[in-house]
């Protein structure tokens, strides 16, 4: 078991930073093998606080076969007997970085049996995973380390009977709500994207990944066109997230409907979200560069062709013409989709132009 101190107010290191530091380096491994199941513990004089019987060896041992074994169905949840609901949560959150979170999950899983209240619990866990998600850059984490270190303490309290499996999930609720309602907390988010762009963002894939299954859903079908070790998949000279107006926009289809607008305002319709597009087979970077039609039909491979592909290409292949408007609408329509499925308030048309970065469109 861990134990989370109090912050010191004299400024030193703090016993949650300590035992955080111990908890990723591996020192618990240490603790249960070279302090805790030790010979001289098993001894009449053995310190009261230490002292282990044969019985708490074997409650530990089954205990981790159990955790063995609900940490499998965590990471393989379609392979488990979970419900389909359940299942689903997981997989989305098995899609996020959830390194810290993980313990808690475990906990939940194995102290709570409610279908309904497991449900409310991962909703709220993939919802503040995606919000600390959208409000981290690429240089760091903004985020206090007691967010981090509260997890771990929610599996704790959790364990021992302090906090109620309800109470867990009304935490993590009121938490990120918390961090919603500071005045700037999306302020500086709709600034930093308008600076940076989407391109770049960690979270774009697991973004445009949600945002296909709801094109999906809207479809009514249940027959899936994209999937996420295909779509993550590193691969020399090919994308997985295209570029519709492309990085190299030299064909006359590009340099007419783009006219007009400097070298930075283009580098930013390109980055911008309604640009940015999930392909369902992952494509020759060359052949992003085509013009709208051809790659809407696929001229030079069908199979790669908006046309055939992901839902997400289907609904982009509706358009007529690939234009700055046409960005733009597409971005307020996606963001949209971010406030709904996450319940987050960005504003009005205007700051969301602003966090597309097009406030200089007209």
């Amino acid at each position: 078991m861990i134990y989370f101190g109090k912050s010191g107010a004299d400024g030193a290191i703090s016993d949650d930073l300590i035992r955080f530091r111990k908890l990723h380096r591996g020192d618990y491994a240490s603790d249960l093998l070279e302090d805790r199941f030790t010979p001289r513990n098993t001894t009449r004089d053995a310190p009261e606080e230490k002292k282990i019987t044969l019985t708490d060896v074997y409650s530990y041992v089954s205990s981790l076969q159990e955790a063995v074994e609900t940490w499998y169905k965590m990471w393989n949840p379609f392979d488990s007997d979970f419900p389909s609901e359940i299942k689903l949560w997981l997989d989305k959150i098995n899609r996020l970085p959830t390194s810290f979170f993980q313990p808690l999950v475990l906990m939940f899983l194995q102290t709570e049996q409610s279908e309904m209240n497991r449900i409310a619990f991962l909703r709220a866990i993939e919802r503040q995973l995606f919000i600390m998600l959208l409000a981290r850059d690429r240089y760091g984490f903004p985020f206090p380390l007691d967010y981090s270190v509260d997890s771990y303490q929610l599996a704790i309290d959790l364990r021992v009977g302090k906090l109620s499996a309800e109470k867990v999930t009304k935490h993590i609720t009121d938490k990120t709500s918390s961090w919603l309602k500071k005045a700037d907390f999306i302020q500086e988010i709709i600034v930093r994207f308008r600076s940076e762009g989407f391109y770049e963002w960690e979270g774009i894939r697991y973004f445009l990944f949600e945002h296909n299954l709801e094109l999906q859903r809207r479809s009514k079908t249940d027959r899936p066109k994209i999937f996420w070790p295909e779509f993550t998949e590193s691969k020399t000279d090919y994308v997985s997230v295209e570029h519709i107006f492309p990085r190299q926009a030299r064909h006359e289809y590009w340099t007419s409907r783009f006219k007009g607008l400097t070298q930075k305002q283009k580098e930013t319709l390109r980055d911008s979200l309604g640009n940015l597009l999930p392909l369902s087979k992952p494509k020759n970077s060359s052949l992003s560069n085509k013009p709208f039609p051809d790659k809407v039909d696929g001229k030079q491979d069908p199979a790669v062709g908006y046309r055939y592909g992901c839902y997400a290409e289907n609904d982009v292949a509706k358009e007529k013409e690939w234009t700055p408007e046409a960005i733009f609408q597409r971005g307020l329509r996606m963001l949209d989709f971010m406030e709904r499925r996450w319940d987050i308030e960005i504003g009005d048309e205007k700051q969301k132009k602003t966090m597309l970065g097009l406030d200089f469109m007209k």
